[in-house]
């Protein structure tokens, strides 16, 4: 049995409602051919530095044999796969209880940089086919969302992180952003459509890695 292990995170400052657990949620509650014999394990998690102590429990726990990742991008107006995790996090952002990080490396004597071993590029061309906006991302930050990212490839497990924007609000249309100049951000509804091609995309590539 395939097991794909779903993350999304809760509300942190600047962001009481966090658009990566209503698509974390969504992509477990899918029900779907291809995903026949799929067990999918999703966790939401809260926005704190001392999350990341637990996840190598939470990866012995659940063994999956692949890690979905989602988290909120504030700023962007793409979903954006992540080429890669940066072994730095910021000391300067509070979490959501107001802790910050102790140190500016995320792990000592380790690369720079570690390699999302599941194919970004692939994935943005796979949402980008379903009309929603997407671009793949060099890295993910310095925030905890790089951080869960490096923490879960660093264990080997086969993974991506997806960041989305802020959805449309339903009260804003598209025109109006785009007379004020701005790219409209997607609509709920296309952050959706982008989960589940990220977890058709991660599931295809675990069952390719299983055939060899």
């Amino acid at each position: 049995m395939t097991r794909i292990l779903i993350t999304g995170f809760g509300p942190f400052p600047g962001m009481p409602s966090n658009p990566s657990m209503r698509l974390a949620l969504h992509a477990g509650r899918l029900r779907r051919m291809r995903f026949a014999g799929i067990t999918r394990i999703v966790r939401l998690l809260p926005t704190t530095w001392a999350m990341l102590d637990d996840v190598p429990r939470l990866l012995a726990e659940t063994k999956p044999d692949a890690v979905l990742m989602f988290g909120v991008a504030g700023r962007r107006r793409k979903v954006t796969p992540e080429r890669q995790a940066l072994n730095h996090q910021s000391s300067l952002k509070p979490d959501a209880d107001g802790g910050f990080s102790g140190s500016r490396a995320r792990a000592m004597g380790m690369p720079q940089a570690l390699r999302s071993p599941l194919d970004p590029l692939r994935l943005q061309v796979a949402i980008q086919a379903l009309h929603v906006p997407s671009e793949v991302s060099r890295s993910a930050g310095d925030y905890l969302c790089n951080a869960l990212s490096w923490q879960v490839i660093a264990s080997g497990a086969p993974a991506v992180f997806v960041h989305v924007p802020r959805p449309r609000r339903m009260m804003r249309r598209k025109g109006q952003e785009e007379r004020h100049g701005k790219r409209p951000r997607p609509t709920m509804r296309q952050l959706e459509l982008a989960a589940e091609a990220a977890l058709g995309h991660v599931v295809k590539a675990v069952r390719c890695l299983k055939s060899r």
